[in-house]
């Protein structure tokens, strides 16, 4: 009987550890890992539709880079090179104005139309993978340790 008991135990505590850690990944790997920039947050406000002043009192100051390019506006993030095939199904391409504004290692992009409205915007990291996993992760382990 006793040794029956001591399978049992040894079965009950190797499944609690298993799911114990397995637990862990998953919170690790899906919590926010890092706080919201004040430029990503400002970039996420801006509706669409609004003037280059008003994005530029928004954002409060003028962009860092600007330039002007041509493609097909998909949705509110995505525009498609003209050459691209999917390009046609969205429409004819059009000229746009594209600024960037950078601070720190975050970068904001606008897309203004030949009107001067607001099309496109959204935000990006300018650092390698940030935030992409936790550093204690498993997966953050593994990569410092060289085994991915």
């Amino acid at each position: 009987m006793k040794s029956s008991l001591k399978i049992y135990l040894i079965v009950f505590v190797s499944v609690s550890c298993y799911l114990l850690l397995m637990k862990t990944a998953i919170v690790n790997k899906h919590s926010p890992h890092r706080d919201i920039s004040p430029l990503e947050s400002t970039v996420s406000q801006i509706p669409l539709g609004i003037s280059v002043d008003e994005t530029d009192t928004l954002m409060g100051s003028p962009p860092d880079t600007t330039s002007n390019s041509k493609g097909v506006i998909m949705n509110s993030t995505t525009i498609l090179h003209p050459a691209n095939d999917q390009a046609s199904k969205y429409g004819p391409p059009q000229k746009y104005t594209l600024c960037i504004w950078k601070r720190d290692d975050v970068g904001a992009t606008v897309v203004f139309d030949q009107a001067g409205k607001v099309v496109c915007r959204w935000a990006w990291s300018t650092t390698k993978n940030r935030g992409r996993y936790h550093p204690f992760s498993p997966y953050g382990l593994f990569d410092r340790l060289g085994l991915f």
